[in-house]
């Protein structure tokens, strides 16, 4: 009998990151293509989704751990208990994965993982294997106290755990800081109540209260307790179970709460819309989550104009998302042959383009052209502009007929940058596959890629407007107090300060300093741009790249094991040797004393770029473009622009050594200029 399962089911992700997400989604559609995948940022997200899907699958990324996840697997196994769950998470035991190879309900990967190992299990888990797999995928009916302590343990949670057998025994484990310190069940307490829980298949479960302090009955590893007590429980069973003396009610540390029930609606198909976008990815993403926010829109996807045209003519949907800049034909001529068609000349279409100058002027030719919306946009922005569009129904037929002239302006939103457009598909094992990347009017090229090797990465990168489409987002200087653009960072360098040079009034003209590290301060200025990627760890400063000039275009942050720490300043220069130098105005140059240096913090400004995303799915560094005249050099520590400390600057004489980082510079101070005072006569 063949078990493989009929393709074209629900695949649920649960990511924080939206790189991420976009990543795992392109690996998930090479592994299961024909499936339809969701994405939430949360487990509350991920819960509300599933009220509206059937997901076969639930892919979990636990890092970092949410709270509540007791709460949320208890109820999926009750709303979804033939689905599987595969989650991903740093410090999964190879040998508790090994003891429950029967049992359980959660298939462990773990982080950071070969993009194989992925495929292996997803294949696996929705039994897409041409051969008959060796046993059953887990499913969620199967939740077992083992699946959730290592689901907390791995991650490093504090929790108190709580179990109720089908005979109204009861029992509680104790979680601090990922390690087991206590369990008790009955008059049991410590390893005999935790082999006692072990034994219970149909068990109910709940989260307790943290209490102030954490009672210890417990020692060791909590991969060892976890195995240990899995044995000794299996012994049991053999032999026969015997059921924990009951305790009083009243002396109970905890009582289990009910399990809230689960109500599900019955939400009708949702309308039709076709979506006409040539960058894959982008087709992918806006599939996604117009797809979370109503249940399973009837959406239909071309990649080029004349097959988008055909789509139309055979569905006739409720509304169309148009690229504007597409391989064939342009957005122009699409709207023009929807016009000149009666059937499809009422048909709402929303534009979407880098382009707006373009698409603004298209809207006010074409009285079908209902709203646009500049790339990149937020996953909010579109779903919204798209429940609009549908809520207002099709075009009335006295606006068709007006001249385009009295047409009133669309709906712009401008340029944000929150879910990542398109980006490089991961390819998988040894083939070949497309590599989409994005251009500068937001579509997306084809190239041939081989495999990726370890050191290789994919690449997310927001579309940007060219200098020549939005010569105001591109030619931004920014100075203390305004306010940042929606891609501003900044970085913090920590200097060693070398040598100062003054001139003939005895003014600082130059101050010449190397870095004191490679670490860097990492800050993101915009709020839109935060929650897009993970900011957990540190950065160093990886490359720099010069143009013709010396000046900085561009540079490059690696991940770090952990946060930056903080670089003392000191704003004292001691001079160890003064020189001058002759034919140069009398210049006078200080050289610093080597023992005690005075140190100071350099803040440049960058635009963020793009994400590079490793073959097993971390971040493997940030591409940031320089976009800003505006440095800074601080004595705050915390890099904070303003105040008395703070001096804005010019960089020059950027000297970098062999691996393209900066080895030395110099800073030209801006001090404001002073009006000559009036003289009286």
């Amino acid at each position: 009998m063949d078990t493989t399962s009929v393709p074209g089911g629900d695949v649920l992700l649960t990511e924080k990151y939206n790189v991420v997400a976009t990543a795992i989604v392109s690996a998930l559609k090479r592994f299961a293509p024909s499936y339809k995948f969701h994405i939430a940022s949360s487990l509350h997200g991920a819960e509300l989704l599933a009220t509206k899907t059937a997901p076969e699958l639930f892919v979990i990324d636990f890092d970092p751990p949410e709270e509540g996840a007791i709460g949320f697997f208890t109820r999926m196994r009750s709303a979804h208990s033939s689905a599987r769950v595969l989650v991903i998470t740093p410090g999964v035991s190879p040998e508790v994965v090994t003891e429950t190879a029967e049992m359980g309900a959660i298939h462990f990967l773990a982080k950071p993982f070969e993009l194989t190992d992925f495929g292996d299990a997803v294949e696996a888990l929705l039994n897409l294997r041409r051969a008959r797999p060796r046993k059953t995928p887990k499913e969620l009916r199967a939740l077992h106290l083992v699946d959730l302590l290592h689901l907390l343990c791995s991650a490093g949670s504090s929790a108190v755990v709580l179990s109720e057998n089908d005979r109204g025994h009861s029992g509680e484990v104790h979680i601090y800081d990922g390690q087991i310190c206590h369990a008790v069940c009955g008059s049991l307490t410590g390893l005999d109540a935790l082999q006692m829980m072990f034994t219970w298949h149909e068990a109910r479960f709940g989260e307790g209260r943290k209490g102030a302090f954490y009672p210890r009955t417990i020692e060791g590893a909590w991969s060892e307790i976890i195995v240990h007590a899995l044995r000794e429980a299996k012994l049991a069973e053999a032999e026969g179970v015997m059921e924990p003396t009951p305790v009083p009610a009243a002396e109970r540390v905890t009582e289990l709460p009910p399990v809230p029930e689960v109500k599900t609606t019955e939400i009708p198909v949702g309308k039709k819309i076709v979506i006409i976008e040539d960058a894959e990815e982008l087709r992918v993403f806006l599939e996604t989550i117009l797809g979370e926010a109503d249940r399973t829109p009837q959406i239909t996807t071309a990649r080029y104009g004349m097959e988008g045209l055909q789509q139309v003519q055979q569905i006739d949907p409720d509304m169309i998302l148009l690229d504007y800049s597409l391989p064939d034909i342009n957005g122009d001529e699409i709207c023009r042959s929807l016009l000149a068609n009666p059937t499809t000349a009422r048909i709402p279409v929303v534009l979407m383009s880098s382009l707006v100058a373009e698409i603004t002027a298209a809207a006010l030719r074409f009285e079908n052209v209902v709203a646009t919306i500049a790339k990149p946009f937020l996953s909010e922005q579109i779903t919204a502009l798209v429940e609009k569009t549908l809520a207002g129904g099709r075009i009335a037929a006295a606006r068709t007929a007006v001249a385009s002239a009295s047409v009133s302006p669309p709906v712009t939103l401008e340029p944000t940058f929150s879910q990542p457009p398109p980006m490089e598909e991961v390819p998988v094992g040894n083939g070949k596959h497309p590599v989409a990347s994005a251009s500068s009017d937001g579509s997306a090229s084809a190239q041939e890629a081989g495999s990726l090797n370890p050191t290789e990465s994919a690449t997310v990168a927001p579309q940007q407007p060219s200098p020549a489409e939005s010569p105001a987002a591109t030619q931004t200087s920014i100075a203390r107090g305004s306010t940042p653009a929606r891609n501003d960072v900044m970085i913090g360098i920590p200097l060693q300060v070398i040598a100062m040079q003054l001139g003939a009034f005895l003014q600082i003209n130059a101050v010449r300093a190397r870095p004191l590290s490679a670490a860097v301060s990492f800050h993101i200025l915009s709020s839109e741009l935060r929650g897009v990627i993970p900011l957990e760890v540190g950065f160093k400063l990886d490359s720099v790249t010069l143009d013709g000039n010396g000046r900085i275009t561009g540079a490059r942050l690696v991940p770090t094991l952990s946060p930056s720490d903080q670089i003392p300043t000191r704003g004292a220069f001691e001079i160890a040797q003064v020189s001058v130098a002759a034919n140069a105005n009398d210049r006078i140059q200080l050289i610093s004393a080597a023992t005690a240096p005075m140190t100071v913090q350099l803040l440049t400004h960058f635009e963020f770029s793009t994400v590079e995303i490793s073959k097993k799915f971390v971040v493997a560094a940030l591409v940031l473009r320089a976009c800003h005249d505006f440095a800074a050099v601080t004595l705050d520590q915390a890099g904070q622009i303003g105040g008395k400390s703070t001096i804005p600057c010019a960089l020059s004489a950027i000297q970098l050594d062999s691996s393209s980082r900066i080895a030395e510079l110099s800073l030209i101070p801006r001090l404001p200029r002073l009006e000559a005072a009036p003289t009286s006569r």
